[in-house]
């Protein structure tokens, strides 16, 4: 084996061991040379980390490192950058102190990421080199942090509320609060409106970035351990060299028993990690990862369609901040009730499944147009059309499937799938609906039906009516029930998604391809109802015994239908469940299904789908 740069530093995990890269100094034309010495992080030696986009070898650059040793372009320029003219910089860089082609090297330093970035003496974002407009969004980002560029700002966080002003008031974040003001609130919106529009999706791309990172970044500094599933879900349109780090990269500062039962392996397949982190992720909290498999560009590997594509770009730019935002409200429901059984892993019946309780509520019977995933702003053509698909104009005050309240209520709080955003600034929290927040929805929902102005107009002139009535409500925007709670909630509820009508009554908001015919399931663990499509009539598949069928279902999606959000399907639970069974990997999956005909034969299952197997207690040699 050719000698490598790395025979001379070799690294002890015991010792927790890392590379240190000795940049020597040099000019500007100068060659980039340096030296790689190893270190204990057991010992606190004294380095700054890099932190930068690697790019790609299309076309490598070099620095003699005992050797010439091929490095990305954009490396190449950080490092030139960093370089001291007169004396060795100590620096820590992924790229050339980790034997990228040493997979089990690679796996234990990846387990040390959150040690070696919390003992640096500081970490250094290299953005690239300044290109034409960069020192104007600088310019305007420093005149927002210092007070020259004034948005006027009442009020900021509640009082309880997690992210309070003081806990990171470095320039870059009072920048993005001044952004977000911008947008919210009275006497600012103007200025925001007066930016064209690439600057302004531009901005509202960054600050739904920057809020993130602001969002983990706070929560770690308490000393708070983030949730893996949330870090991985906020961060799902970031760049990775390696897919598999689209979820390895963040056990650092995930909570430790998440960490210690997702372990990096880089020996697996990009599609082996992301179904195990599925798999390990349902393990630790139910099936919320079932809430992000879906509203992306088509996966470029053969996944099961329950085990999101981490690598595949969601259909908006507010893709990431939209699916966080539904995970969070997600933990705000509990259709399920106090049915809390854990999944069923079967080993033996090839090609393993996995199993859920559950029980089969209703069938869609008619489905709405869908709401486009580019619009912030609700789409008043296709809300017309839900209102008219839940016949609200005929007798909205008749009592509604529950026979719990009118017609008119069980809309309004579907088109918010009943819930509320608390605050814009600082993390936002979300809680439940209240009867107060009526009034709040049909001014919002008739102005936005009625009006002709323009939408854009509908949303400052909106503002402009109702600030001063929120104040005298609640003494700050949001602090009380107003209009810009219901504003920030309709969008979460409405972009990508479709209204529905089942064949009971119920109306929800579920995924873009539900159809009529799709089933409504509550399954044990899951706070919300899942959409089930059945597959062919002439499918069906044997499990626990060879006299025993079981029909074959897709997963479609989660939903939000109201009245089941709270337990209501559970009172029964015991006479009514069933067994829900999602297929665990589509690695060599082959089934024994039986026909009509009752020939026993086996079938090759099409690809990326959930497989749901109902078990009903007549089912036992019989058809279902």
């Amino acid at each position: 084996m050719a000698p490598t740069i790395y025979d001379e530093s070799k690294l002890d995990p015991d010792r927790n061991d890392i590379r240190l890269l000795e940049l020597a100094p040099g000019g500007p034309e100068d060659e980039l040379t340096a030296t790689l010495s190893t270190a204990s992080l057991n010992s606190s030696p004294s380095y700054e980390v890099l932190s930068y986009v690697w790019g790609d070898m299309t076309t490598p650059r070099l620095i003699q490192i005992q050797s010439s040793f091929a490095i990305t372009k954009n490396l190449e320029a950080a490092l030139r950058g960093l370089r001291l003219p007169n004396q060795h910089r100590t620096l820590w860089v992924d790229a050339i102190c980790i034997d990228q082609d040493d997979l089990p090297e690679r796996q234990s330093q990846v387990q040390l990421m959150k040690q070696i970035y919390s003992q640096s003496s500081r970490v250094l974002a290299w953005l690239g080199e300044e290109e034409e407009g960069d020192k104007e969004v600088f310019d305007f980002l420093a005149s927002l942090s210092s007070g020259t560029y004034v948005f006027t700002r009442d009020c900021v966080d509640q009082p309880d509320d997690e992210y309070q002003k003081g806990d990171c008031e470095t320039p870059i974040y009072i920048a993005y609060d001044q952004l977000r003001a911008s947008e919210f609130l009275a006497g600012t919106y103007d200025n925001y409106c007066s930016l064209c529009m690439p600057c302004r999706y531009g901005l509202n791309t960054y600050t739904h970035q920057v809020g993130g990172i602001m969002a983990l970044r706070n929560a770690v500094e308490r000393g708070a351990q983030a949730d893996l599933l949330e870090c991985v879900v906020r961060n799902r349109s970031r760049l990775a060299a390696d897919p598999r780090d689209k979820v390895y990269a963040f056990l650092g500062i995930s909570a430790t028993f998440q960490a210690d039962l997702v372990v990096p392996d880089y020996a697996q397949t990009v599609e082996e990690v992301y179904v195990d982190f599925a798999f390990q992720t349902m393990k630790m909290g139910g099936p919320r990862i079932l809430l992000h498999a879906g509203n992306c560009e088509p996966s470029q590997y053969q996944l099961p369609s329950w085990v999101p594509d981490w690598t595949a770009p969601r259909l908006s730019s507010y893709g990431d901040i939209m699916m966080v935002t539904r995970q969070l409200r997600y933990e705000l429901f509990n259709a399920c009730g106090e049915e809390m059984a854990i999944p069923t892993f079967y080993s033996d019946i090839p090609p393993g499944v996995i199993s859920f309780e559950g029980v089969l509520v209703d069938s869609v019977l008619h489905v709405g147009g869908l709401h486009p995933w580019n619009k912030w702003s609700p789409d008043s053509s296709i809300l017309k059309q839900w209102e008219d698909l839940a016949t609200l104009g005929k007798d909205p005050d008749s009592l509604y499937a529950t026979q719990k309240c009118t017609v008119k209520e069980a809309f309004w709080r579907t088109m918010l799938c009943d819930t509320v955003i608390m605050g814009q600034f600082r993390g936002s929290k979300y809680s439940r609906a209240g009867p107060e927040h009526e009034t709040y929805f049909w001014q919002c929902w008739n102005l936005k039906m009625n009006s002709e102005l323009p939408e854009e107009a509908q949303q400052s002139a909106f503002l402009s009516n109702n600030i001063e009535a929120a104040k005298v409500d609640g003494g700050a925007l949001f602090e009380s029930p107003s209009l810009v709670q219901v504003l920030g909630s309709m969008p979460v509820a409405a972009l990508g998604r479709r209204f529905f009508v089942t064949k009971t009554g119920y109306i929800g908001i579920g995924p873009s391809t539900i159809q009529e015919g799709d089933e409504i399931w509550v399954v044990a663990t899951c706070k919300v109802p899942l959409i089930v499509r059945k597959c062919d009539e002439d499918e069906a598949v044997t499990l626990f015994a060879e006299d025993i069928i079981f029909p074959l279902y897709t997963l479609v999606g989660d939903s939000y239908v109201h009245g089941i959000m709270d337990g209501e399907k559970t009172g029964s639970w015991e006479e009514e469940k069933t067994k829900l069974m999602l297929q665990y990997t589509n690695k060599d999956r082959e089934v024994y299904v039986k026909k009509k005909a009752n020939a026993k034969e086996k079938l090759t299952l099409p690809k990326c789908n959930i497989y749901v197997v109902a078990e009903t207690p007549n089912s036992k040699g019989k058809e279902p």
